[in-house]
């Protein structure tokens, strides 16, 4: 990723769970896994990716 600051990282992977999380909810599957494990590359610890790899 770079020169990325915290905050743009931050604001990338709450990017990223939002859209996995809409994907959900839409009952696409292979989109959301996408977006989640992109999230959770950039943010191993955040427990709302791991969470949300759950359902």
């Amino acid at each position: 990723m770079g020169c990325q600051t915290s905050p743009q990282r931050k604001a990338l992977v709450e990017t990223r769970i939002q859209l996995g999380l809409a994907y959900l909810v839409r009952g696409d599957n292979e989109a959301a896994r996408r977006n989640l494990q992109r999230a959770l590359a950039l943010a191993q610890k955040d427990y709302r990716t791991q969470l949300a790899m759950t359902r």
